[in-house]
């Protein structure tokens, strides 16, 4: 392995460290911004697969059971008086921020008593909510008629979006053959006049 390749490799575990270290940070002083309800598991936190199938026997059994949910956001409504949100629900993590990943526990609606605006509930974006069950209503999924519990929000957090960056090696960095044919032994700079000479 050559100088430069070392020393890259010695600049790059060096900022991955001080990334953790600034997430770290930054997770410590978020926590404090998220609800607390949001924070907590609720004593009686039925999944949202299992409470549309109690709700679809009896709609009117879980009125008023407190959840906490979350996942991504599907779509943003804007009604008269309220927004309605509706959510592909996921399961959540300790401190309450939905998990990536194929697993879901379907869908559900999330009613706000007031404006909220659309560009900052996108679709995709995370979500959790607190709140209480005040029923169910179906609608329609294409063709597929779909019972959808509803939670009257009372508290709720959106979540910072997930940034993915791959990695990639400069090969710039390696060693003659496998990187730029300038660098290494022999050729370590291009011929004259395309470096720089020192009189």
């Amino acid at each position: 392995m050559g100088v430069k390749r070392h020393l890259y490799e010695h600049w790059r575990n060096g900022w991955r460290l001080s990334m953790l270290v600034a997430i770290a940070l930054l997770a410590t002083g978020c926590a404090s911004t998220i609800p607390e309800p949001i924070r907590r598991v609720p004593e009686h936190n039925p999944g949202v697969a299992l409470l549309r199938a109690q709700l679809a026997d009896d709609p009117a059994c879980c009125r008023g059971t407190a959840v906490r949910w979350g996942g991504v956001i599907l779509e943003t409504r804007n009604l008269a008086d309220s927004t309605e949100i509706i959510i592909l629900a996921q399961p959540l993590g300790v401190a309450g921020e939905p998990l990536s990943g194929d697993r879901t526990e379907g869908r559900f609606i999330a009613r706000f008593p007031r404006f909220l605006e659309p560009s900052l509930y996108p679709p995709e974006q995370r979500i959790t909510v607190y709140g209480r069950v005040t029923g169910a209503e179906t609608r329609h999924i294409g063709e597929y008629a779909y019972l959808y519990p509803v939670v009257a929000v009372e508290t709720h957090h959106l979540w910072p979006r997930r940034v993915y960056v791959d990695e990639v090696d400069d090969p710039w960095l390696y060693d003659y053959p496998w990187g730029w044919p300038w660098y290494g032994y022999p050729w370590y700079y291009p011929p004259y006049p395309y470096y720089p000479h020192h009189h």
